[in-house]
């Protein structure tokens, strides 16, 4: 394992599954409650859906990065 120092980046990102997600409180995609159970994947989430409304699919995606931030 890598040890790694906050200081030296700008930024860190990590890729997770959709478990760190559903613990953290954030929505899944699929599954009970998940996101595409409220919402269909085909406006938010393919390149048609942004080149026909970008700024629909901008809010959407702002809406799902402001979940994360409250997440524990």
């Amino acid at each position: 394992m890598i040890t790694i120092h906050p200081d030296t980046y700008k930024c860190i990102v990590f890729f997770t599954g959709a478990g760190m997600s559903a613990e953290s409180g954030v929505p899944t995609y699929r599954g009970r409650g998940g996101v595409w159970s409220q919402y269909n994947w085909e406006e938010y989430a393919c390149q048609e859906a942004f080149d026909g409304d970008a700024e629909k699919v901008l809010k959407f995606h702002q809406l799902r990065r402001q979940s994360v931030l409250t997440c524990t």
